[in-house]
């Protein structure tokens, strides 16, 4: 862009008092969203309740990824001055989450005094007539002078933490719950009751399961914890982030060109962040526009390309990992995987897995088959919502990868399915698919554009 371009869009602006916003403050994949913050609806008005009502602590869960962290920092300065907190690892230690939380609130102690005194006597002398007047003048001063330590040199313990909270107006933030020890989560537990005692506030944000560890921890939380489930994004809340940002940038995204972007990113915001940050920028949209610019899927081409094109190794790998296994035997991992296209299913429970292994997979062991279940749940190929009870492979993008290279084996097992998957993942033709290299990622694209 030419300086007097620069100079011409800067004075459109000045003029129509359109407010200019760069497009990483818009798109924040990595980062709370402020600008494009949707409200969730599985959270309500419930949350605001509990974060105002005094000494109710607060629990929020769900998957790594689901908006957990933006829900807490758009909401919690509602009711409250400032935060104090800590992302927890598994090396965090009880002394370390304390510590953390005093030196960010940055309070003192005076741990010495001192006081000075200071006297000074003058003589000063004038003429008056014949007879020489004299005058003493006695000054005093004093100075006192206070040495103050940082609490974090000093003692420190739950009481103190809960009182300085509560007087400057600031609740506690612990995500990552679910990676602290055993020990730690117990002690935090204890901790909990003291700040409900005190009227304190503490948010502790982790996976699904975190509220269940601390009731087991302190059984006295049951009435005083509140619990807040956020699930991954709906397809609706995921075209209010692309809505939004359309607004402050001044873009337009084209509808099919949305419903892909929602498709891809699967209930995940930062995915959905991502895609539409590379499509901005890959069409030198830095900001906020002058001119409204139209984005449609021939932009999204390229956006994909940069998304995954460097994940062709870590998606071969996951894949090999996952399903490869040199030892003879059922290969329990991929006929889970196979279940999907076999029944055609998107989301599956136990019954229909157990049913469909009954079915096809003979002298199966429920027992392998279970801790395989459970380990693609680990590894994050497939997501398991607590709610349901039901199991989805995690990622489309996998899903078309698993698709293509599983696609013998399922087109043995049956040709009808295995149209109505082309149908929904892709309108290229099947000799294409089958001309698709098992290593080239980036070949998957022409299917994922063609996503309904």
């Amino acid at each position: 862009m030419s300086y007097l371009q620069k100079i011409i869009d800067a004075l459109y602006f000045f003029f129509s008092f359109r407010r200019i916003h760069r497009l990483t403050d818009v798109y924040v994949p990595g980062d709370n969203a402020k600008k494009t913050f949707v409200e969730r609806e599985a959270i309500g008005k419930s949350f605001e309740l509990s974060l105002e009502t005094p000494g109710k602590q607060i629990v929020v869960y769900g998957k790594s990824g689901s908006g957990k962290s933006t829900v807490i920092n758009a909401k919690f300065s509602i009711y409250f001055d400032d935060k104090v907190g800590m992302v927890c690892t598994s090396d965090t230690t009880y002394e370390e989450l304390l510590k953390s939380a005093f030196d960010d609130l940055e309070l003192y102690v005076t741990t010495q005094k001192s006081k000075t005194n200071q006297y000074l006597i003058s003589s000063e002398g004038k003429a008056k007539s014949s007879v020489l007047e004299a005058k003493t003048l006695f000054q005093s001063s004093e100075s006192s002078q206070n040495l103050n330590e940082r609490v974090i040199t000093y003692q420190i313990s739950e009481n103190k933490l809960a009182r300085a909270l509560k007087e400057k107006n600031v609740c506690w933030i612990i995500e990552d719950f679910h990676l602290l020890g055993i020990d730690v989560k117990n002690k935090l537990a204890r901790c909990l009751k003291v700040f409900t005692d005190l009227g304190a506030k503490m948010i502790i944000a982790g996976i699904v399961g975190s509220p269940k560890e601390l009731l087991l921890y302190n059984t006295e939380l049951t009435n005083r914890l509140s619990e807040f489930y956020v699930p991954l994004m709906s397809e609706s809340e995921l075209h209010s982030i692309i809505t939004a940002g359309e607004k402050l940038l001044n873009v337009e995204f084209e509808d099919n060109c949305k419903n892909v972007i929602v498709k891809l990113s699967n209930g995940y915001a930062g995915v959905c962040h991502q895609l539409c940050l590379n499509m901005c920028w890959v069409n030198d949209i830095k900001s906020t526009q002058r001119k409204k610019k139209i984005l449609g899927l021939g932009d999204l081409s390229e956006t994909l390309y940069l998304y995954i094109g460097d994940k062709t190794d870590s998606f071969k790998k996951n894949y090999v990992n996952a399903f490869i296994r040199s030892e003879e035997g059922i290969n329990y991992a991929k006929q889970i995987i196979l279940s999907y296209f076999r029944t055609g299913q998107d989301v599956m429970n136990l019954q229909q897995f157990k049913y469909d292994f009954k079915k096809n997979v003979k002298e199966y062991s429920y027992d392998l088959f279970a801790k395989s279940l459970d380990d693609l749940v680990k590894k994050g190929v497939l997501d398991f919502n607590e709610i349901q009870s039901k199991y989805s492979i995690s990622n489309p993008i996998f899903h078309v990868y698993c698709y293509i290279n599983l696609k013998d084996e399922i087109d043995t097992i049956n040709k009808e399915r295995l149209r109505e998957e082309v149908n929904k993942f892709q309108t290229v033709n099947l000799e294409k698919i089958q001309a698709m290299s098992f290593s080239t990622m980036t070949e998957i694209i022409p299917a994922l554009m063609n996503m309904k």
